[in-house]
């Protein structure tokens, strides 16, 4: 994980993927992260209200991950957080076609979707 803190932190996101590309690639480098390691730099990050980078790297975790259910969620409720829920209904989209069978996910979305709903109808109302 340091290897692509450090990274993250003295070039930005494009320098993380590159950093993660490098250290995956090549079979010299013996440092070995797995999901949990972004997802713990995703805490980081949103508890010093980082929370766009948060949604960076969370990227960058299903980028490597692409199978790690909790990133999606995460990332999904991130979005939910910023105000995005075209965004969060679409990571919770990819998720169930991840895992048809996610539970979480399938609620999330649901509450997106009323959630979307509910401000559609307050749009309308004032609209007439």
């Amino acid at each position: 994980m340091v290897p692509i803190s450090q990274a993250l932190k003295e070039g930005g996101i494009h320098a993380a993927y590159a950093r993660y590309t490098e250290l995956k690639d090549n079979p010299a480098h013996e440092y070995f992260f797995d999901e949990d390691e972004l997802v713990n730099l995703m805490y980081q990050l949103r508890s010093v209200k980082k929370i766009t980078l948060a949604t960076e790297v969370l990227g960058l975790n299903i980028h490597a991950f692409p199978g790690h259910m909790d990133s999606y969620l995460y990332l999904a409720k991130l979005y939910l957080q910023q105000g995005r829920s075209a965004q969060a209904e679409e990571t919770l989209l990819i998720a169930l076609t991840v895992n048809p069978d996610s539970i979480a996910a399938a609620e999330l979305l649901e509450k997106v979707k009323r959630t979307q709903a509910q401000c559609s109808g307050e749009v309308d109302e004032i609209v007439v």
